[in-house]
């Protein structure tokens, strides 16, 4: 008769001897969006991120619990990430940072905030809209409740060209997540309270072991059930999209947004060759980024080395081997792409004879890249001499950066 309630407290007292959270501080802000929030053809292009705030409100997760259904991402913090991986002991735990505010979260309380952490990500996006899963906690359930000091946090996305922000952080009816807004009696269904922990509660364990592990391994208070942030977009364009979190009114009652890992994307993107040899030249780019840029101009994959070419010679310099070690790989990855070379000159020498060199550095480079394994049949080469200098021809150096190769990757 009580073999399965026994079974049930030994497995929470193992469980128990190690924590079921785990904060880590080990990623910095851009390797935490890079490597954590967007996944491999994501659909979603990452071109910068910045972080401001303290570097202790903003970490990675691991969540074993059977809490919740997010089990790693980011977190950020009005407090410090590490305590939010604690028993829920008390109702009111907060840690000043004594970090200013953010003048947008303001705007949206119309009230002073402080211990902002915000991280800003400069994105573009292949399809029409994108979207991420995150959930929130506080410290503010359920005492603050319409008391009209509730920390804020709000996802801010704005194109690069445009003043004002929109808040992805809404729900189905268009009101921002709130813990006015979600909360025991106002969108319940949105909502779920943490127990206080008083101990191993052994009978809480048998008759609901979401609700103990929550009450052991989470310090807030209360939390909102799994959301989506999602909006329309733009596709091919440049966008910001500010995460924020902030203390309002005083430096009390932490709260924390939690980010799912991997579900930052544009969910109506369709892989195609295009976007693969794109995510295949983002390795490329990330190793040899003195060396190329990337960007897709109407279905073309345009790619601008600086590969450089002595006076009056078509030789390859063996310093870029490893980069063209590496072009031929990702362009090998993707059969179905062709690949343009245009060589260049400077405007040294007739024009006759600054075609046939610059035709002759295309042809050196392609010879490289079929010794790599890329089919000749694939690669098309042009020498446009001095006609498309990208720098001033009175200077040795602008010289020198005209003896280029480009590559220009289509269907």
């Amino acid at each position: 008769m009580h073999k399965i309630p026994f079974l049930l407290v030994l497995l929470f007292l193992c469980n128990s001897l190690s924590a079921q959270l785990l904060i880590s501080q080990r990623y910095t802000p851009d390797e935490l969006v890079r490597k954590r929030l967007v996944k491999t053809r994501s659909g979603v292009k990452i071109l910068s991120v910045k972080y401001r705030g303290s570097r202790h409100a903003i970490g990675y997760f691991m969540n074993k619990t059977p809490s919740f259904d997010i089990k790693n991402g980011i977190v950020l913090s009005t407090g410090f990430v590490q305590s939010v991986a604690a028993p829920n002991r008390q109702g009111n735990t907060g840690s000043p940072m004594g970090y200013a505010g953010d003048r947008d979260l303001s705007r949206v309380v119309r009230n002073r905030t402080n211990d902002a952490a915000a991280l800003t990500i400069e994105f573009v996006s292949y399809a029409d809209s994108v979207q991420f899963n995150y959930f929130f906690g506080s410290e503010e359930y359920p005492e603050y409740v319409n008391k009209g000091v509730n920390d804020v946090f709000a996802f801010f996305i704005r194109k690069s060209d445009e003043e004002n922000y929109r808040n992805m952080a809404v729900l189905p009816n268009g009101k921002p997540v709130t813990v006015d807004n979600i909360n025991a009696r106002k969108n319940k269904q949105f909502y779920i309270a943490n127990d206080y922990f008083t101990g191993h509660n052994y009978d809480l364990m048998q008759d609901d072991p979401a609700r103990a592990y929550r009450s052991q391994e989470f310090m807030f208070d209360g939390f909102t059930t799994e959301l989506v942030a999602a909006t329309r977009v733009e596709p091919y364009q440049t966008y910001e999209l500010k995460i924020a979190i902030a203390d309002v009114g005083d430096d009390l009652y932490d709260s924390g947004v939690f980010l799912k890992s991997g579900s930052f994307m544009a969910p109506t993107f369709e892989k195609n060759a295009i976007h693969d040899i794109e995510f295949a030249l983002d390795d490329v780019k990330n190793k040899f980024d003195d060396l190329i840029d990337v960007k897709i101009v109407n279905d073309t994959v345009q790619v601008t080395s600086h590969i450089a070419f002595e006076i009056d010679t078509y030789r390859v310099n063996s310093k870029y081997a490893s980069f063209l070690d590496n072009l031929a790989t990702a362009v090998s990855q993707s059969p179905d792409l062709k690949l343009n070379i245009y060589g260049h000159t400077d405007a040294t020498g007739t024009e006759a004879y600054n075609e046939t060199l610059s035709l002759r550095r295309a042809r050196s480079i392609a010879d490289y890249l079929a010794g790599k394994g890329v089919d000749r049949s694939r690669m098309n080469c042009e020498g446009y001499g001095s006609k498309r200098p990208i720098a001033d021809e009175s200077t040795e150096e602008g010289r020198s950066q005209n003896r280029r190769v480009e590559f220009y990757i289509s269907l």
